[in-house]
């Protein structure tokens, strides 16, 4: 899973949350056809479609992408109320005036934990420590009996990894990839194996059951600290020797308590289902559709979950994993997906989900190697695609005739008047 979307890397497989971007890095040939897939195309694939299912039916979901919706109307709100013609970029959160602002993404990040792919040797212990930096930093100071608790594994000599969403998240698609679909099995590979090293030191007898920990690590997803709530699970399974329950009885248990899990779950997706409206207005050209396919997407994950409290682990009961997954597709439709010739495969509406990612990007990070959206303009044969304007001063693109669609949207929001230059770090 990739954190932001660029399409220029070659890899076997990424998904881009909040994009609904899957990656592969298998040829389709103008057209998707199940048939054509290996079985290591099915692993690859069926990977990155859980994150897909995550994004679209889950607490963590549903706040992450609030959240970025919350960030492009910050930023876009302080160029709008800025008494300065010339907007340096990126814009910082902590400086636009707005209470909360950067706070609000460093509880996010403090949430989902380490993500760096690596690989370890031992481990020596996993500890529940308090975060006086970040809880000092992010809760008021008045509020003295809240504070911000690490899941930290201490690994090899001194190093520390700290258990998150993302390692939630990418344990489940590995779970499924490994025990379902025969694929590669890792060995001490943080964050793959995460889930794996706490239920080794906290209750090593529901290892056994790979099934159990799907179960638990679903039902943490539905809570705003995963890393934390799933540690807390964990435990309760232990005090009560739940890994002796076979797997019928060990599902009624989590189905009875995943209320506490769910908890804020309604809010969460009405709160997404307000950041489609403030990333895909309905009065901007073209994103009308895309508003519509983006609230399907939401809504059938939310009833789908509402019913099927469990169904990403469910997956461990089917007697044909690649059936059950091309039943979900049926359901809840494909994501973006863009092959090894960087070609673009989507449901209609879906073409214009990267464009506020990309505006995000370019008004919040550093621009590096420029705007997010070269390639598909490239291969879309966008008229006013330059390279040295797209990768230094996409801003610039409002100048044109032939508006491309971050142009689209800064003159949707009223903040192509501005003139914009990077910020000197």
């Amino acid at each position: 899973m990739k954190k932001e979307f660029d399409i220029k890397e070659i890899i076997e497989g990424a998904y881009y949350p909040g994009v609904y971007i899957i990656k592969i890095k298998k040829i389709l040939n103008e057209r998707i056809q199940y048939n054509d897939f290996k079985e290591e195309d099915w692993r690859t694939f069926i990977h990155e479609y859980v994150h897909f299912l995550q994004d679209i039916s889950t607490s963590h979901g549903y706040i992450y992408y609030f959240h970025k919706s919350q960030m492009l109307n910050l930023a876009v709100y302080d160029i709008k109320n800025s008494s300065s013609d010339v907007i340096e970029l990126p814009i910082q959160a902590e400086k636009t005036g707005i209470p909360n602002a950067s706070e609000k993404q460093m509880l996010l990040d403090f949430y989902n934990g380490d993500h760096q792919y690596l690989k370890f040797h031992h481990i020596n212990e996993v500890k529940i420590d308090y975060d006086e930096v970040v809880t000092k930093l992010v809760i008021d100071e008045t509020d003295s009996n809240n504070k911000l608790f690490a899941v930290n594994i201490y690994y090899d000599e001194g190093k520390i990894y700290q258990f998150g969403n993302i390692c939630i998240l990418e344990s489940m698609a590995y779970l499924i990839e490994y025990h379902l679909l025969e694929g590669e099995q890792r060995i001490n590979e943080f964050p793959y194996n995460a889930c794996e090293v706490i239920c080794t030191h906290i209750y090593p007898e529901i290892l056994k059951t790979p099934k159990k920990i799907m179960m638990l690590a679903e039902m943490a997803l539905m809570h705003d600290d995963c890393g934390l709530f799933f540690l807390g699970l964990l435990d309760l399974c232990a005090k009560q020797h739940l890994a002796e329950l076979d797997d019928k009885d060990f599902r009624e248990f989590c189905i009875k308590n995943i209320d506490m899990s769910m908890e804020n779950f309604e809010q969460y997706y009405k709160e997404a289902i307000e950041g489609i409206d403030r990333l895909f207005p309905v009065g901007f050209p073209y994103t009308g559709l895309t508003n519509m396919q983006l609230k399907i997407f939401l809504e059938c994950g939310h009833n789908y979950r509402i019913s099927n409290k469990l169904f990403i682990a469910d997956t461990f009961d089917s007697p044909d994993c690649t059936e059950y997954f091309r039943r979900l597709i049926d359901l809840f439709g494909l994501p973006i997906l863009i092959d090894g010739n960087d070609d673009y495969y989507g449901m209609e509406g879906t073409q214009y989900i990267p464009v506020a990612d990309a505006v995000l990007n370019i008004l919040t990070e550093k621009l590096g190697e420029g705007c997010s959206l070269q390639e598909l303009c490239k291969k879309s044969k966008i008229g006013s695609y330059e390279k040295y304007r797209c990768t230094n001063e996409p801003w610039e693109q409002c100048k044109e005739n032939e508006i491309c669609p971050v142009a689209m949207y800064f003159k949707g929001y009223g903040i192509d008047y501005k003139k914009y230059k990077q910020r000197n770090h």
